[in-house]
């Protein structure tokens, strides 16, 4: 007669443990496959009006590629407002503008350029109501530090200001000065 050999009491408890660990790691190598899936699958649609828009004819509209226009971002972690300053846009400065018509057709809202100089303050001032009425966005393109900027905000009240370069912009719009409004169809000051 064969002697059966001896079973551990804690034998079944040790079978379920590797069971578990061997679906865990299952489980985790399943997971980690449909994740690294999911990095080259389409984005998700959290919300569509039914009027999005795509941004390239945008871009055709004032003669440039999308990358083009972005503004520099600070490095990740940054994150504040003092490591976006100074500001600087070559090849525009405070000064005239004169009124002419434009075709930007694709242009959504309305935007306007100002510095933290005397000029542009001024501009802010007198044009503040009929530049929220428009619902435009300024792009503050001159700012030194930030005491200019809170300056600008201060003037501002409550308009949208972005600290960007206009550079991209101005070329294109051939611009050499500031303030100004820029619509659809007309640029002014």
């Amino acid at each position: 007669m064969t002697a059966m050999p001896r079973v551990p009491r804690d034998a079944p408890m040790q079978l379920a443990q590797r069971s578990i660990c061997g679906c865990r790691s299952l489980a985790l190598g399943a997971l980690a496959i449909a994740w690294a899936g999911s990095l080259q699958s389409a984005p998700i649609v959290v919300y569509d009006s039914g009027a999005t828009e795509p941004i390239a004819p945008y871009f055709r509209a004032l003669g440039s590629a999308p990358h083009s226009l972005a503004p520099a971002l600070p490095p990740p972690g940054a994150g504040s407002l003092a490591a976006l300053l100074p500001i600087h846009t070559p090849g525009l400065s405070p000064g005239p503008v004169g009124a002419r018509t434009i075709d930007l057709p694709t242009l959504q809202r309305p935007l306007f350029f100002v510095g933290a100089d005397e000029h542009s303050l001024a501009w802010l001032a007198q044009k503040r109501e009929h530049l929220a009425a428009l619902g435009a966005v300024g792009l503050a393109v001159e700012v030194a530090d930030l005491m200019e900027w809170r300056r600008l905000t201060e003037a501002a009240q409550g308009l949208v200001l972005l600290p960007v370069s206009g550079t991209a912009l101005a070329q294109r719009l051939a611009l050499s000065h500031y303030p100004v409004l820029i619509t659809r169809s007309r640029i002014e000051q």
